[in-house]
Parts: C-alpha cells; structure tokens; sequence
C-alpha cells in the first residue's frame, strides 16, 4: 500500500510514516523512527494514486516492533474526519478492496497523466499495451473457466 502518513500532537512531535495495512477504520501504520506514543493524535494521510490528502484524528491503540525489521507498527484506529475527507477515504478504501487502478482502467489514464516526465506518445502506448493485456487474461480466465477438460 505505501501510502504517506504524518501524526503529530503526541509525546513525540512529529511522526512520518506509511499505511501498511487498512482493515476498516484500523490503521497500521510504520513510524520511519522508534515511537512509543498511545492516545489521540492528529494525522494526515495521502491517498495513493488520487493526488489528495485526508486528515483527521486517530486513537493509537499500540505500537510494536515489527519481527520482520522495518520498524514500529502502529495499530490506530480513526475517531475523527471531516465529511468531505471520510467520504475521499472511503472512496480510496473501497476502491483498494476492489483492486486498486489495477482494476480500473478509467484510473489508468489518471494515473499515468500524473507522470509529468512520460511523453504523451508513450503514455497512449502503455495503456493500449495494458487495455491489451487485460483483454487477453479476460478472454484466457472465460476460456479456462468454460473448458469442460477443466
């Protein structure tokens, strides 16, 4: 997921990280730095691959070291966001459960338009190249599926 965090008004300042899993209103978030804050704090999240932010607040439920390295994790869990942010966020998490842009190919074009340095030539190309390739797994997945050898 690697969507950008910041969390402030705890003990320890200012706190960067990324959201590593959503569960809901659950967080986990991973502090680029040891942490140890519990309570309220305020946050902003970036909505990866829609070029907004929500922000609101979240209760820190606990933060642990992950086993695998990498750093803190924090399970979080959101008390507090503005309507028009919770229904942004809402949109973002429904469209994550459903697949993300993979799966949306009308999100393809915005993503791709994002990319300032890709010429508009090969922007068309890599999505007709994708459009192809989605047709084709289509087309394999229906004819898997309808193979009486199968």
């Amino acid at each position: 997921m690697q969507a950008s965090v910041a969390l402030w008004g705890a003990d320890d300042g200012l706190v960067f990280g990324s959201l590593e899993e959503l569960r809901g209103d659950t967080l986990f978030i991973r502090a680029l730095y040891p942490w140890d804050t519990s309570g309220e704090v305020s946050f902003r999240l970036e909505l990866t691959l829609r070029g907004a932010w929500v922000s609101g607040r979240l209760d820190v439920r606990g933060v642990a070291e992950d086993r695998r390295g990498g750093g803190p994790v924090a399970r979080c869990t959101i008390v507090a966001m503005v309507p028009e942010d919770r229904e942004r966020f809402e949109a973002w998490s429904d469209e994550l459960a459903a697949g993300g842009t993979s799966t949306h190919p009308n999100r393809w074009v915005e993503t791709l338009s994002q990319v300032s340095d890709v010429s508009e030539v090969r922007r068309r190309s890599t999505f007709s190249s994708a459009l192809r390739d989605r047709v084709r797994r289509m087309r394999q997945e229906r004819e898997d599926s309808t193979d009486p050898g199968s």
